[in-house]
């Protein structure tokens, strides 16, 4: 992927090799199919591509410019199955923004409230915006087809995600791939995580409601509720204050899985939250302990993310940022300095797919390899740092075993000071429903098929993908 500095020149220098340039205040679905087309060559992606397109619209078209794209790349792969088939031969590599732009025709016929002809006819103007009036004759013709057509067409596979995740899906969960797809092709739910250092669930329930926010608290997860339709968070009661966060209930079950040993801690306690981009982790340990926090990321830009969440949750001083890679640490931190490790490692975001529906264009099945190795090395690395007695919780948003119980399995078996704690008492029912435990005893350390760790299947709850580990690491008189 070429760097941010390179694609934010891109928009600035605009597409000379498709002899249009970007102005303010473009067509919406120009500057919808610029940035699919970016997000198909691997050149960003939605995180990186959005924003300097946001400024390329009306304030109006925002919401639209969002729905798009995001749409788009949510169903991606259904769309393209119909483009294939209604296309004579490919587009040339020259024209994948033509090609972008079909996408976003079917897709707004398929999935949006836009009536078909206004449809039809603002994509197939947007031709003329890229400088490719030759396009406008295919876009008109090959959409109002479909439109024409499309009762009659076969019903697509509906699975909506690369093959090579099907197939994985297959593998790590025969009985639950299908669930999982349908899931990850879902909208996500916003979802609050209540500072419980300011006050309780039930009385910001209660604020809520008067508000007028319909929503309900997530079974099992004490600080989470979820709203029945998003909104802006300036409309939240209090989010300027810190009474409340954004974020997902699953990654707020990652601190409740270590709530004993956040309660337990002091002044002088301290806690690494390795990989704390962009820093809601972080926000919720120190929410929920007395403890110092030590906030790591790799990316100096990312980690500035975590200082601003910080700020305005009033918690900037009882946190250290430190910019450094996970993985090699060695001269930066101290052996036995940590009672707690939060690893929330880098992963391939399967579990967060409909959050991030990108992912299904960007992430390869090679990728899974080169994630597990870097994983595997970012709990060796910081395993040294953790105080005996102390507790590492491992966790990832993704839902593949290679990335999960296959890395975790690996680091007990080299750490023999590292013992498994179960998680299903910490959970509060949250975990026992898809449980890596097994009643035929494959949960029993010592087995060849014991898998470490829990794992919580996206859609579960309403919830997101992810997966926690915790160990704790054997005092020496112990070990002895």
């Amino acid at each position: 992927m070429s760097s941010s500095k390179n694609r934010n020149a891109r928009y600035k220098r605009g597409r000379s090799k498709s002899n249009s340039s970007p102005d303010a205040n473009d067509p919406v679905r120009r500057v919808a199919a610029d940035v699919l087309t970016d997000l198909q060559k691997q050149q960003g992606s939605l995180a990186t591509l959005l924003p300097p397109a946001l400024d390329r619209v009306p304030d109006a078209d925002r919401a639209l410019l969002q729905e798009l794209t995001y749409g788009v790349s949510r169903w991606y792969f259904d769309l393209q199955e119909v483009l294939q088939k209604r296309l004579d031969k490919p587009l040339r590599n020259k024209d994948l923004d033509v090609h972008s732009l079909l996408l976003l025709g079917l897709y707004q016929l398929e999935y949006m409230r836009i009536a078909p002809h206004a449809a039809i006819n603002l994509t197939v103007e947007a031709a003329q915006a890229l400088r490719k009036p030759w396009a406008r004759g295919l876009l008109n013709g090959l959409l109002r087809g479909h439109l024409r057509d499309r009762e009659k067409e076969p019903p697509l596979a509906g699975h909506a995600h690369p093959p090579w995740i099907v197939k994985q899906l297959q593998n790590d969960w025969p009985g639950d791939w299908r669930k999982v797809l349908d899931a990850g092709n879902q909208r996500p739910p916003m979802v609050l995580r209540v500072n419980q250092a300011q006050t309780g669930t039930e009385q910001y329930s209660g604020l809520l409601d008067d508000a007028g926010i319909v929503h309900q608290q997530v079974e099992g997860v004490v600080s989470a509720i979820r709203l029945d339709k998003s909104c802006p968070v300036n409309d939240l009661p209090g989010f300027d204050t810190g009474l409340v966060s954004v974020q997902d209930a699953s990654a707020q079950l990652a601190c409740q899985l270590l709530l004993p040993e956040l309660q337990a801690s002091t002044e002088t306690s301290t806690i690494l939250d390795a990989c704390a981009a962009p820093g809601g982790k972080t926000c919720h340990l120190l929410e929920s302990s007395a403890a110092n926090v030590v906030a790591m990321d790799i990316s100096e830009m990312r980690l500035a993310r975590v200082g601003e969440n910080l700020e305005r949750l009033g918690l900037e001083n009882r946190a250290t940022l430190l910019v450094a890679d996970a993985a090699n640490t060695a001269g930066l931190i101290n052996e036995d300095e940590y009672d707690i490790v939060l690893v929330d490692a880098p992963c391939s975001g399967s579990g967060v797919i409909r959050r991030q529906p990108d992912i299904k264009l960007l992430r390869k099945p090679e990728d899974l390899h080169e994630l597990a190795v870097q994983q595997l090395n970012i709990v060796d690395s910081l395993w040294p740092s953790l105080k005996p007695g102390g507790k590492l919780l491992y966790v990832t948003c993704s839902v593949f075993k290679k990335e999960n119980v296959d890395v975790m399995k690996v680091f007990l078996a080299k750490h023999k000071d590292a013992t498994e704690v179960r998680l299903q008492e910490r959970s509060g029912g949250s975990l026992l429903a898809t449980s890596l435990a097994s009643e035929d005893g494959s949960d029993v350390p010592g087995r060849a098929d014991y898998e470490p760790g829990a794992q919580l299947l996206t859609g579960v709850n309403g919830m997101d993908g992810f997966y926690y580990c915790l160990v704790e690491k054997t005092r020496i008189q112990d070990a002895a």
